[in-house]
């Protein structure tokens, strides 16, 4: 069973993990200590504003991570708030919990009373789903290319 909890507590156990996730995947690749990723990710457990942090879990056992806040690209300042971090482990992809996820974002959304949210990403074919509408292709000498695609910009607009 898939569940999902906001964490608040920046002395949650579950974070020494969600730090490890991030720092891996794209902490020491773009020059960050583990010690600015702890930061970034404690100081993300707020309660009743941006930004959130939250753990996927199944059968008690975490598996993944996403955040709600108010920056995520340096050049772009003018958008916010984001969806940011969606980490599932490997062996979780592909199974539908991003369904999951995406649910938990609209009433975040709701709650917050947030009109928009915008995502950067490679994947294509995938937030559309969810109702993510492609904003724009980044242009590659704002950011790196990554090997397997563009940068995509999308925005979730408020129902």
């Amino acid at each position: 069973m898939i569940e999902i909890k906001q964490i608040t507590n920046r002395e949650d156990p579950v974070l020494s993990l969600v730090i490890q996730w991030l720092w891996d995947w794209w902490g020491k690749e773009e020059g960050y200590t583990t010690t600015q990723v702890d930061a970034y990710v404690r100081h993300a457990a707020c309660t009743d504003r941006v930004p959130q942090l939250f753990c996927v879990y199944e059968n008690n056992q975490p598996i993944g991570t996403f955040q709600l806040a108010m920056a995520d690209l340096d050049t772009r300042p003018d958008l916010y708030p984001w969806l940011r971090d969606v980490y599932l482990l490997p062996e979780y992809r592909g199974k539908g919990i991003l369904k999951e996820i995406m649910a938990v974002v609209r009433r975040q959304m709701a709650a917050l009373d947030l009109k928009e949210l915008y995502l950067f990403t490679v994947h294509q074919g995938l937030y559309e789903k969810y109702g993510w509408e492609l904003a724009e292709i980044l242009p590659t000498d704002l950011l790196p290319a990554p090997a397997d695609g563009p940068q995509r910009l999308y925005r979730l607009r408020k129902i």
